[in-house]
């Protein structure tokens, strides 16, 4: 019925992405192992900025080595956060 034919068209735009996302990692490694490349492949603190989803949060960049933890306080009092770099 219909639901099935929704859930067909949001399984086939899945792919779609699914397929896109693919496509995009593949550029950028074959970017980032070219080393005239390396020096150009970074984002400026407007291209973040620019980006619907960041507006109105508080942002920070942090370069670390591949493992590296960070520890983040909750400002509510929960603990603290650990993130993976």
């Amino acid at each position: 019925g219909e639901l099935q034919q929704a859930l067909a068209g949001l399984q086939a735009e899945e792919g779609r992405l699914d397929e896109d996302i693919r496509a995009m990692r593949e550029a950028v490694r074959a970017l980032s192992v070219q080393p005239a490349q390396q020096e150009l492949m970074y984002v400026t603190q407007e291209d973040i900025q620019g980006l619907a989803c960041f507006r109105g949060e508080r942002l920070m960049a942090i370069r670390a080595p591949h493992g590296t933890t960070l520890e983040v306080p909750d400002p509510n009092g929960g603990g603290a956060r650990r993130y993976r770099i």
